[in-house]
């Protein structure tokens, strides 16, 4: 999820909606950055990893599978959120009140 940070979530062409419901540890980079409010949340979630490092699409049947085999090859992975058919593509991250709408993942 670089680059774009967690707006690339909404690459797939579908209207899905991506709701993030848990969130990974900052990494401490992250932490200092706010702590100094050198750069917006917004802006980390928009543009930086902000502690992950990939996403998994997986039916909810499969998730304590998928975290058991991360687990095992010493990845910690966790279960993230949910995704929804949507009108418009969106990722919302309502523990930081934070919503990307696909306009958002525009070059710029």
């Amino acid at each position: 999820i670089s680059g774009h940070g967690w707006r690339k979530l909404m690459r797939r062409d579908e209207p899905f909606e991506y709701i993030i419901e848990t969130l990974p540890p900052p990494h401490l980079l992250f932490e200092f950055l706010r702590r100094k409010d050198l750069v917006s949340e917004y802006e980390l979630f928009a543009n930086t990893t902000y502690g992950a490092g990939f996403a998994l699409y997986v039916p909810q049947s499969e998730v304590g599978r998928v975290i058991a085999i991360a687990k095992r090859c010493g990845i910690h992975a966790w279960h993230a959120g949910f995704i929804r058919k949507s009108a418009e593509k969106r990722v919302v991250i309502p523990p930081k009140q934070i919503e990307f709408c696909a306009e958002t993942l525009q070059i710029r």
